[in-house]
């Protein structure tokens, strides 16, 4: 089963969104506020969830490398409404094989969707 980590930055409604699809969320929003980035890079892969964040740092492999982790999303959807980026992210989402990012990051932008690794 897919499992994601939820950056508390992500709206709540993309978290509802992946609920509704089924998916195992853990939300930071829910008990790890305010958690560093490292403690929730390290709580991912413990817990072999992917980090869907909207946090650029996520996506320098210098501090995240690739391959280490069981994969990044991260969301580039700038001055958007909380509406039209959960849409977004809902149907870009949709383009991506959940299955094969382990150790990659996915950069999620309004137009087209970038695989690292």
């Amino acid at each position: 089963m897919i499992k994601f980590l939820a950056d508390e930055n992500l709206y709540t409604p993309m978290v509802e969104a992946l609920r509704g699809l089924g998916y195992d969320v853990l939300d930071a929003k829910e008990g790890l506020v305010g958690s560093p980035d490292d403690s929730l890079y390290v709580l991912a892969k413990r817990k072999k969830r992917i980090l869907v964040t909207m946090d650029l740092d996520f996506s320098n492999i210098l501090l995240y490398p690739l391959h280490n982790h069981y994969g990044i999303i991260v969301l580039r959807l700038p001055d958007l409404s909380i509406t039209k980026a959960t849409e977004i992210f809902e149907k870009r989402l949709k383009r991506v094989n959940l299955d094969d990012i382990k150790g990659k990051v996915v950069i999620i932008e309004p137009n087209r969707v970038r695989l690292r690794g």
